[in-house]
């Protein structure tokens, strides 16, 4: 009697590679599109921004991120105009273009 060998294990390898498809396609599906934010919201992020690193207090900051929004709560520590950025306390650094909102904590 002949044995099939890794005959017998194809009907596995199409299942192992439809669930890579699967997942990818959740991942692309879950993506977010960046919002547009109007010129007054600009304008109240920014000052926002401003004030809480003069007084040195505490913000929650929501950014947009590869596809998905992500927030952190931190101090700024600085704000880099040449490069469009902050620095926050917590390591992070988040380009201006990213952030959505900001709220004091």
């Amino acid at each position: 009697m002949k044995d099939r060998g890794m005959i017998k294990w194809r009907a596995f390898d199409s299942v192992i590679s439809s669930t890579i498809t699967l997942n990818k396609l959740v991942k692309e599906r879950n993506i977010v599109a960046m919002p547009i934010l109007s010129e007054e919201q600009l304008t109240v992020i920014e000052q926002s921004l401003k004030n809480a690193f003069y007084r040195g207090d505490k913000i929650s900051i929501v950014y947009y991120k590869n596809g998905k929004f992500e927030k952190t709560d931190a101090i700024i520590k600085e704000i880099d105009s040449i490069y469009h950025k902050i620095i926050l306390s917590n390591a992070k650094k988040i380009y201006f273009q990213q952030i959505v909102n900001v709220n004091y904590v």
